[in-house]
């Protein structure tokens, strides 16, 4: 993992903490279906896959690292737990 990634605005919700995990993971997750099911696949083609779900990986693995050296993952779970659900009314 060789560049690092950068994301252009901080996460403010756990919302928005899984969709930034989900998205490059549905992607590396489709891709492998793609390279699985299609065997014909030409070189070419099988290549530009495998550099998108490389890419999609370091994605993934820098958000990662990047909330576990910073404590965000705490602090923003703790903040949303303590926050009552949408449509629904603290106990």
């Amino acid at each position: 993992m060789g560049r690092r990634i950068a994301f252009d605005r901080p996460i403010a919700t756990l919302d928005e903490l899984e969709h930034e995990l989900r998205t490059p993971l549905t992607s590396i997750l489709s891709i492998s279906e793609l390279l699985r099911d299609h065997p014909d696949m030409s070189e070419s083609e099988r290549r530009r896959f495998v550099d998108a779900m490389v890419d999609e990986g370091e994605r993934l693995a820098a958000l990662i690292e990047l909330l576990l050296a910073s404590g965000r993952l705490g602090a923003v779970l703790s903040r949303d737990a303590a926050r009552p659900a949408p449509g629904r009314h603290p106990a």
